[in-house]
């Protein structure tokens, strides 16, 4: 009898240390939102000539565009990435408006932040020791 109630007084003890050990391991998270929450996501489109007639790059269920948050987290300030390479791109872009309608804050090409994919690597091998 004596060792049956040891047995239970130990396997309650135990459950009791498992109890207090798991629930006192968990963190609180803490939810954190982006600047650009709004915008970020993973986009099927479609490219269009200039004169918007004629579909250029039509969609395509395995051709996706990201728009995700920099390291920043500045509004407005986002990463634009081709992931299949159609048009090489991986760049930072400033918009203007708000996320349902907005446009890069520049047009020119070379006023966009690290384009990844349009630095050229050089052709000459170094000549430095």
């Amino acid at each position: 009898m004596k060792k049956l109630k040891f047995i239970c007084n130990t396997l309650f003890g135990l459950l009791l240390m498992a109890t207090i050990f798991l629930t006192s391991c968990h963190e609180k998270l803490e939810v954190w939102d982006s600047e650009t929450l709004d915008y970020s996501g993973t986009y099927f489109w479609q490219l269009y000539d200039e004169n918007f007639t004629e579909p250029i790059e039509d969609y395509h269920h395995d051709i996706q565009l990201m728009i995700y948050n920099t390291s920043e987290n500045i509004q407005n300030k986002v990463w634009i990435e081709d992931t299949n390479h159609v048009f090489p791109l991986k760049s930072k872009f400033t918009f203007t408006g708000d996320s349902k309608l907005f446009k890069s804050e520049t047009q020119d090409f070379d006023e966009i932040e690290n384009n990844e994919y349009a630095i050229e690597t050089p052709t000459t091998k170094p000549t430095g020791i």
